[in-house]
């Protein structure tokens, strides 16, 4: 009887070694590394503020005042980019548009760049501020039409508009 507890006991004391082997092993070949990621959400919204009365009659040679701009209405800084559409081919060809390409930059995608970052609750500098009927324009041809205007914006630290 002695003779068996002598080797089960030697056979539980090379169990534990292995088993601690496995263990400090397996502690060396593990690494724990603890990273902190800071998400936050942000809002990026905009609203289209226009000073504009719609006139009741078009003429030739009428200067419409249409006075376009962005603001920010979301609660993060934002990149903004505007598209005007006319309605009809007619309405583009007789209607002249001055565009501020000193806040607003035209890009081959047809939408407008704001050059500056807009801050929550700031107002962009006028896209447009008026629309010129050419005095040559036939009346038939300024029957009515509508300049469309759509707005996109992405929070700034998105890294801007993707083409």
């Amino acid at each position: 009887m002695g003779k068996n507890i002598l080797i089960l006991l030697i056979v539980l004391l090379l169990n534990l070694t292995c088993f601690t082997s496995v263990l400090v092993v397996s502690a060396y070949l593990t690494s724990n590394d603890k990273i902190v990621n800071s998400v936050t959400v942000g809002e990026a919204s905009l609203k289209i503020v226009e000073d504009f009365e719609n006139p009741r009659h078009l003429e030739p040679g009428q200067v419409i005042t249409k006075k376009v701009r962005i603001k920010n209405i979301g609660i993060s800084p934002c990149k903004v980019r505007v598209l005007t559409v006319f309605s009809d081919s007619l309405a583009q060809k007789n209607a002249r548009i001055q565009y501020n390409t000193g806040q607003w930059e035209y890009k081959e995608d047809g939408y407008w760049y704001c050059k500056k970052t807009l801050q929550p609750g700031e107002v962009s500098a006028c896209l447009f501020e008026e629309v010129t009927i050419p005095a040559g324009a036939s009346p038939e041809e300024l029957k009515g039409f509508e300049i469309i205007v759509y707005s996109e914006c992405v929070n700034e630290e998105s890294g801007g508009f993707q083409r």
